[in-house]
């Protein structure tokens, strides 16, 4: 495997639903009320590091982090890739994707990645 790069960059993939069901699960939160960038900003500045991110639990996305691990060992890149996902003590799963690493979500920096919008509709 080629060596770390200095100079990274991230590619943060979402699995909306996934994380909707585990943010309720984990804070009790009954929309999604996420802001995308500001969670993809939080979790790719507290690793600093380049990395393609899932911010998901779905374990069908190992598939898919063994896939990328072969086309860049085919084509001598260097890759890291994690998942991300809510976690606090009244989560059932505690466990991301497997062949990933770990990013586990926190209530401080969740709640720090709020869109206070609602775009439900009106009641």
């Amino acid at each position: 495997m080629p060596p770390e790069p200095t100079t990274k960059r991230a590619v943060i993939f979402v699995d909306g639903q996934n994380l909707f069901h585990a943010a309720r699960e984990a804070f009790g939160y009954t929309y999604p009320n996420y802001d995308v960038l500001a969670l993809a900003d939080a979790v790719c500045h507290r690793g600093e590091y380049d990395v393609a991110v899932i911010l998901s639990q779905d374990q069908d996305f190992s598939e898919v982090a063994e896939e990328i691990r072969v086309i860049a060992q085919e084509r001598s890149w260097w890759i890291k890739v994690a998942s991300a996902y809510p976690l606090s003590p009244t989560t059932r799963n505690r466990r991301g994707i497997n062949r990933t690493d770990w990013l586990p979500i926190n209530r401080v920096m969740y709640d720090g990645c709020l869109d206070r919008r609602d775009y439900r509709p009106p009641r």
